[in-house]
C-alpha cells in the first residue's frame, strides 16, 4: 500500500540543508516503512 502526500514548504536555509536533515533520518523512517521522494520542480 502507498500513501502519497504532496506538500509545499518554504526553505529558508537552502535546499541542501533541508535535504541533509531529512535524509539523516533515513534508517529511522525505513523502520516505519516510510520513504521520501524529493522533486525540485
Amino acid at each position: 500500500m502507498a500513501v502519497i502526500v504532496k506538500g509545499e514548504i518554504t526553505i529558508t536555509k537552502g535546499f541542501d540543508h533541508w535535504k541533509s536533515m531529512v535524509f539523516s533520518q533515513k534508517e529511522r523512517m525505513a523502520g516505519m516503512g516510510m520513504q521520501f521522494f524529493v522533486c525540485r520542480c
